[in-house]
């Protein structure tokens, strides 16, 4: 019995040891652990809309997804195409919010049937703050003919960014 006591008791001193050697590292790795957030990767909240617009002259799409509150939007990609009448005239293609704009840069598909096609699929860095949400503009010179319009449509595919800290 007495050596079962002395046993446990040495176990007691070694844990308390141990404990005062390896406790305050453990402890702090776990607070540390619980500070870190990711805010910041691509696929945690992912984002997709399609923009499209028509009119006579220009166009403007209706705003896309608002981004949330404490948030910005990173978008990366941009794919879609522009078609107008070939009485018209390209003058830009614009992705914008209301605190920023920026030109995409399109290519000559083709003149089919009266209409100019251009298209449009390349990375494409833009930024969206809370509250805000993009929007596709196209802009032509010239008078439409034979009814055809001004039409756009693009799609959008980045990622949302938790700015509460």
């Amino acid at each position: 019995m007495k050596h079962r006591l002395l046993t446990f008791a040495g176990a007691l001193a070694l844990l308390a040891v141990l404990g005062k050697f390896y406790a305050v590292p453990a402890i702090a790795q776990a607070v540390r652990a619980a500070v870190v957030k990711n805010i910041d990767e691509r696929g945690r909240t992912p984002y997709q809309t399609i923009l499209l617009c028509n009119g006579l002259n220009s166009c403007v799409s209706a705003a896309g997804i608002a981004v949330p509150a404490h948030s910005r939007l990173v978008i990366e990609h941009v794919s879609g195409f522009a078609q107008f009448p070939e009485s018209q005239q390209i003058n830009g293609i614009l992705l914008t919010s209301s605190a920023s704009r920026s030109y995409i840069v399109a290519t000559f598909l083709e003149d089919y049937g009266g209409l100019y096609n251009y298209g449009f699929d390349q990375p494409h860095l833009f930024y969206v703050e809370a509250g805000d949400a993009p929007v596709l503009q196209l802009f032509v010179s010239g008078a439409p003919v034979n009814g055809h319009y001004a039409e756009a449509q693009c799609q959008i595919s980045g990622y949302i960014v938790d700015l509460s800290q």
